[in-house]
């Protein structure tokens, strides 16, 4: 699980002609932090997939093979950076091709969801609430079924789907899985299988995040269905993002409730300066949104002299009922209305290149129009486009820099322009989509936006946690370093 090389690139928003931004010349760009390389470690068998990705130790192989060759139904978890979810995207890569190859197939057999918009977008996903049509799944199962009978889009996602992932299982509660097996069987009229037939794959850390409630709910592993559907269980145990074994040790007690004295010592010992690097400050992370936003807010107003732009979403919606697409667009990263300011911390949330990565962090430090980055020598892409080749066009040479070297690399500049995020269904029709700058503020971030990243320096805040030991394991987990965190 390599990571890219530590390297700093100045990254040009590209603004409208004829508006503030061309009268006033405005020059922008962004200073790309990339974090530094990660050596892998492999087990004693490392091996590849059939498709292209990331190599996959001996464990992670032996599940790979149970689902895509063995159709079997499993559950594995693991603590922050054991490569959850780099087995699970190899899964579906493998299981999409595997159907692709079937005939009366679609892409549609594979259903890849998650509990939220967040943790759905990091899989190339949908809300399991979305694909499966339950709504709020709030209704009894008799009205549920009904409603999906009607529903052309959410039935053809049942009858179609012979393979349903769900990640961050952990934050699924056990009515929501008994629902969904209950439904199943009723709309494939296969009542006898404990999952309508439909093989699942679920992943996730039940002593992480748990179900978004304020009632006392039972988790998914205690629904009827998960001794009934899942046939093997694996815990993922090598490590890849944090390799200090004493920082490890601190993770494992924190996760499982019990911190020994010298864990205590430990994390008391982090409440210190942190060093920073290339003007990226530590990323505050907080367990409710609330104060993600005002912590963001804060900051950027203190901001003193900078230059200020707001950049307002194109959203479109491709579905008759508007008011399921207006709920999509609210799982959609992107923002729907995005200030930015000169001098601004913000963090890429897209991949627009090799070296330009979502997680990248940056500095705003202006903005360009298009005539302006030409006059400069920018490199400019049209919106949405995302290869590393058409970078190339603005550089004299023809060729595309290299910052794959290190630290002490002299700072090229790319433009950062707007970027489509979308849901699709399970066939790969997009149902809604947004065209926005592909970044967020980044002083602070919440627990879920941060699931999946590997981060740098941080700065937690438990004081709001509704579950005190597996938000502050999922927050500290998120650092690759104990002495790249801090607790306020």
């Amino acid at each position: 699980m390599p990571k890219p090389e530590t390297s700093t690139a100045n990254v040009a928003i590209l603004t409208p002609e004829g508006g503030n931004a061309a009268k006033n010349k405005r020059r922008s760009s962004i200073e790309e932090v990339l974090p530094p390389s990660k050596k892998q470690h492999k087990d004693s068998a490392t091996t590849t997939s059939p498709t292209d990705g990331p190599q996959l130790n001996g464990q992670q192989e032996m599940i790979r093979k149970l689902v895509v060759e063995g159709g079997k139904s499993v559950f594995f978890t693991g603590s922050a950076g054991t490569g959850k979810s780099v087995v699970l995207r190899k899964i579906i890569a493998d299981l999409k091709e595997k159907f692709k190859k079937e005939p009366n197939s679609t892409m549609a057999a594979v259903a890849v969801t998650a509990p939220t918009g967040i943790a759905a977008c990091n899989i190339g996903g949908v809300t399991i609430h979305s694909w499966a049509g339950v709504g709020t799944a709030k209704e009894d199962i008799t009205t549920t079924v009904n409603k999906i009978k009607k529903n052309k889009r959410h039935l053809a996602n049942w009858l179609r789907a012979k393979v349903l992932v769900i990640d961050e299982v952990s934050m699924v509660d056990a009515y929501l899985m008994d629902m969904l097996a209950k439904i199943a069987r009723e709309l494939t009229n296969r009542p006898n299988d404990s999952f309508g037939g439909i093989q699942l794959v679920v992943s996730g850390d039940f002593l992480q995040l748990p179900p978004v409630t304020k009632k006392t709910v039972k988790y998914a592993f205690e629904s009827q269905m998960w001794d009934q559907t899942i046939e093997q269980a694996f815990i993922l145990t090598e490590v890849f993002r944090q390799k200090d074994p004493e920082f490890l040790r601190v993770l494992e007690e924190i996760r499982v409730g019990v911190a020994s004295q010298a864990t205590i010592d430990k994390l008391q010992s982090l409440s210190r300066p942190l060093d920073t690097k290339h003007g990226i400050k530590p990323i505050e992370l907080y367990p409710m949104r609330k104060d993600v936003e005002a912590r963001n807010n804060w900051l950027i107003a203190e901001l003193k002299g900078g230059e200020t732009m707001s950049f307002a979403a194109q959203d479109s919606i491709h579905i008759a009922d508007k008011e399921a697409g207006e709920k999509m667009l609210e799982q959609i990263v992107a923002l729907k209305s995005l200030e930015l300011r000169s001098g601004a911390q913000v963090m890429l949330i897209k991949n627009v290149d090799k070296n330009m990565v979502n997680g990248t962090m940056g500095i705003v430090t202006g903005f360009v129009t298009p005539s302006d980055a030409s006059k400069e020598e920018l490199q400019t892409l049209p919106p949405s486009a995302t290869t590393a080749k058409s970078r190339t066009s603005g550089r004299k040479d023809g060729t595309a820099p290299d910052t794959s070297g290190g630290t002490n690399q002299r700072q090229d500049k790319f433009p950062l322009v707007p970027e489509t995020f979308s849901m699709e269904d399970p066939e790969g029709k997009v149902l809604v989509e947004r065209l926005q700058i592909p970044v967020i503020p980044a002083y602070a971030l919440s627990i879920h936006k941060a699931q999946g990243q590997t981060l740098e320096h941080v700065k937690i805040d438990l004081s709001g946690a509704f579950a005190c030991g597996s938000v502050a394991g999922r927050n500290i987990g998120q650092a690759s370093d104990c002495r790249q965190v801090k607790h306020m």
